[in-house]
Order: C-alpha cells, then sequence, then structure tokens
C-alpha cells in the first residue's frame, strides 16, 4: 500500500468492513455466488475508484479491505458497496431476498512516526 496523491492532498485510507448475512445464516457456502460478489466488487472499484485490497467469506459474512479516496466518508463507502452488492445479488439471486444484513468493526491500529 503506497502513499496516493491527489490534488491538495496525500492519503492512504484502509477500511476493513464486515457484511453479515441476516440471522448469519451459512448462504456464502456456494463458490458461484461469491465469485459472483468478488466480481461486483471489481466493478465498484472501476466505477467508484475504491480499491479493494481483499475480499474474502466465511459462510456467514464477508470481510471487504478496502481504500477509498478522503471524499468518500466511511459510511458512504459502505453504503454504496452495500447497496450494489445487494442490489445485483438480489437480482441473480432472488430467493436469498431478506438475508443480508451489515455490521461495522471498529477496531484500528494506528501507528505514527515522529
Amino acid at each position: 500500500m503506497e502513499l496516493r496523491h491527489a490534488n491538495h492532498c496525500v492519503y492512504k485510507i484502509r477500511y476493513h468492513m464486515v457484511f453479515c448475512v441476516n440471522y448469519r445464516k451459512k448462504l456464502l457456502l456456494d463458490i458461484e455466488l461469491v465469485n459472483f460478489l468478488k466480481n461486483v466488487c471489481f466493478e465498484i472499484s472501476e466505477r467508484y475508484c475504491f480499491e479493494f485490497d481483499a475480499i474474502g467469506s466465511d459462510g456467514d459474512h464477508v470481510h471487504l479491505f478496502v481504500g477509498a479516496e478522503p471524499k468518500y466518508s466511511p459510511s458512504k463507502v459502505m453504503q454504496t458497496i452495500k447497496s450494489i452488492i445487494a442490489r445485483q445479488i438480489f437480482k441473480k439471486y432472488p430467493e436469498i431476498k431478506n438475508s443480508f444484513g451489515v455490521v461495522n468493526s471498529g477496531v484500528m491500529e494506528v501507528t505514527l512516526e515522529q
């Protein structure tokens, strides 16, 4: 991860987001669904200039390690990603319509060098 340069700032912003399936149902064990989710994430990265450094799933939740520009707040990044992923998944897999939610974990480690 390198520093990114914009017009008036230099930044390296990364968010660890966890999206959970409602009631922790084991819906993400299907490899086809997980691959579809990864493809949707890559489409989002091209459209919104987000950087997905890692995408992983564990049956009932998905971990996303995402980089974004400073103009996007963490809540806006999460809202954009979740709404597009949910819309695309529900369009292709309507049988899982009422089984997707979101959880945000706030544990981060900050290192400052003097």
